[in-house]
Parts: structure tokens; sequence; C-alpha cells
């Protein structure tokens, strides 16, 4: 979700993330994430994601199960 932010006393519309350097020469990104909705259910076990609170967290969804339709004639 795109936010209207505030930095260095300038005001910026629309905004989807903040890229910053670091100072060991990298980036930090910072993302807006509120609107997220996935649960550790909808993820793939073991694979990792942020929560909309912004907590870090581990999926435990195991694979659907699903018609094949490669091997389906249409």
């Amino acid at each position: 979700m795109k936010q209207n932010v505030k930095i260095a006393g300038a005001a910026y519309s629309g905004v989807p993330s903040v890229i910053i350097p670091t100072t060991t020469g990298g980036i930090a990104r910072y993302v807006e994430i509120s609107d997220t909705s996935a649960t550790a259910a909808d993820v793939k076990a073991g694979k990792t994601f942020y929560q909309a609170d912004g907590t870090f967290a581990t999926g435990t969804g195991t694979a659907a199960d699903y018609e094949s339709f490669d091997e389906k004639e249409f």
C-alpha cells in the first residue's frame, strides 16, 4: 500500500517503499506491508514472510490438491 510520508521535512505522496543507503555500502529497503493478508497456512512450510503487523513468520502450508491441467485436453 502506498503511503504519504515526510522525510527530512519534505512531503512525498504515494510512496510504496523507501530505500536508504547503509554505512557498509548496501541498502536498507522499508516497505509498507499493512495490506498483506497471508497467514502461515497460506505460505509453503519452511518459507518465510512478513505478516501485516510486520512480524516475521514461517509458513506452515502444504501443497493443495489440484487437478493437473498439463495432461488434460481442452
